[in-house]
């Protein structure tokens, strides 16, 4: 056979890739990097943040008045408390996550809770709807192309964990301790029936989690992205490397979304 001029290579490129070779159900390292993150703006971001999911936690379970005019405000009108809860906290968590900390902390600062709750309830749109987080939304098979919340929590449920809970250490907590493991077990079970709950190891060994048989492989993280800590953030021998992207806002999947105002010299020097 006849040999070509050049070497012929391929190289895979995994953004936030979330494989484990240990399990996570009671994910609160996402918490913990959520505060890590509003912190790179300073400790009243996340202050702040802590204080509003605790304001409003009072109201949904103190005031039946207030309570009302928050579902009402942030058209979530078919959550229970609790899942009212989860959804609120998960306005800061996909903000920061999705590379608008900045945005976020210089929204808050400084401001009343009631200019914060009013700013909060113009943006959340932006990357969550209330409704993912109802089971009464949850349980409805009803297809929509449209719609992807049923079919994420499923493999959460089913396959993966990651249930994003309060740390034990208040310091690092900004959601709501009545998320808990319970509370999604109760969501799960509502959701798609009795018995579904994942099973980490059985998953992690079918598909062997970070053991991986590859080689020119590499993977990154965003240092803001609390997505990393359920995935590799260590290069491997075989030919397996590992980067974190280091930057203001730089969070879930910077490498392959178009940040305008982000410079990442991290990338360019991959």
């Amino acid at each position: 056979k006849q040999k070509t001029a050049y070497e012929i290579s391929a190289c895979l490129v995994g953004s936030e890739m979330c494989i484990r070779d240990s399990p996570i159900v009671d994910f609160t390292a996402f918490d913990e990097q959520i505060k890590l993150s509003a912190r790179k703006s300073g400790q009243w971001c996340f202050d702040a943040i802590k204080e509003l999911n605790s304001r409003v936690e009072s109201t949904l379970f103190n005031d039946s008045k207030g309570a009302k005019a928050l579902r009402e405000q942030f058209g979530a009108h078919g959550l229970t408390n609790t899942e009212f809860l989860w959804f609120f906290s998960d306005i800061f968590v996909e903000l920061i996550q999705y590379g608008a900390r900045r945005e976020l902390c210089n929204a808050l600062k400084d401001q009343s809770h009631d200019v914060r709750l009013e700013w909060l309830s113009k943006n959340y749109q932006r990357v969550i709807r209330p409704q993912d987080y109802g089971t009464y939304f949850l349980a409805n098979e009803t297809y929509d192309h449209e719609r992807n919340g049923r079919q994420w929590m499923y493999q959460q449920c089913s396959q993966f964990g990651w249930m994003q809970t309060a740390p034990i250490d208040d310091r690092t907590s900004m959601r709501s301790k009545l998320v808990n493991l319970d509370f999604y077990r109760r969501v799960c079970k509502l959701a798609y029936g009795e018995g579904i709950w994942p099973n980490i190891e059985e998953f992690n060994y079918q598909f062997g989690a970070t053991r991986l048989e590859v080689t020119k492989l590499i993977l990154t993280n965003g240092d803001e992205d609390p997505w990393k800590w359920a995935g590799v953030r260590s290069s491997r021998s075989k030919g397996i490397y590992a980067y974190e992207i280091v930057c203001d806002d730089c969070a879930h999947c910077v490498d392959s979304v178009s940040y305008t105002h982000l410079t990442l010299p991290t990338i360019y020097s991959v």
